[in-house]
């Protein structure tokens, strides 16, 4: 991997050198406009020095980092990071559950796709999964009621009135579930704000 006190000093040449470019352009559009008296010519060689110098200071610098930058190695293991630089392994334990979670998240996408499947037609089957990725975008309006002892999920209108359609029927299945909030005893109630 790239060593990173090289990749800084890199950093430092590039914005150096870009600093430079832009004086050394500073210095070739300098030129003498008007009638050429003393004072002017004397405040153009003045301006024309001073950047002059800054460009002769700027390229002693880049010198100076880039043979810094040769001193070391560009690329190094692993190992031989820093330890602010060094990666945090994740924990066996907390992969495993990342894992499980990315795992319950994707069976329930395929459950969800299958119900809309039915309502694609035989000629959109393939777009159940992408239709489910635009409900899971689509903005909703969460309402408790305690009196009641339910949380309605209320969803915006989609695209199409097809679209509409379809959520209507995985609304219909879902609140079949008669699924509870975790934590809580609400009841789940899903529907559309079209309905």
């Amino acid at each position: 991997m790239v060593n990173p006190a090289w990749r800084q000093l890199d950093a430092q040449i590039r914005s150096r050198a870009a600093k430079q470019a832009r004086r050394k352009v500073k210095l070739h559009d300098l030129t003498l406009k008007r009638l050429l008296t003393s004072k002017r010519a004397e405040h153009y060689m003045g301006k024309a020095e001073v950047l002059r110098v800054e460009i002769e200071g700027e390229a002693a610098e880049i010198e100076q980092l880039k043979s810094l930058r040769r001193e070391l190695d560009k690329h190094i293991e692993i190992k031989d990071l820093p330890e602010e630089d060094q990666f945090m392994k994740l924990a066996t334990r907390g992969k495993h559950l990342i894992d499980t979670l990315k795992i319950i998240a994707y069976r329930a996408e395929t459950a969800m796709a299958r119900i809309v499947r039915k309502h694609l037609g035989k000629h959109y089957e393939d777009e159940a999964r992408v239709y489910m990725r635009d409900i899971y975008t689509t903005e909703a309006k969460l309402i408790p009621d305690r009196e009641a002892g339910t949380l309605t999920v209320e969803l915006h209108s989609l695209a199409t009135p097809k679209a509409n359609e379809i959520l209507k029927h995985l609304c219909t299945e879902l609140n079949a579930t008669k699924t509870t909030y975790p934590d809580t005893n609400l009841a789940l109630i899903f529907k559309s704000v079209s309905e």
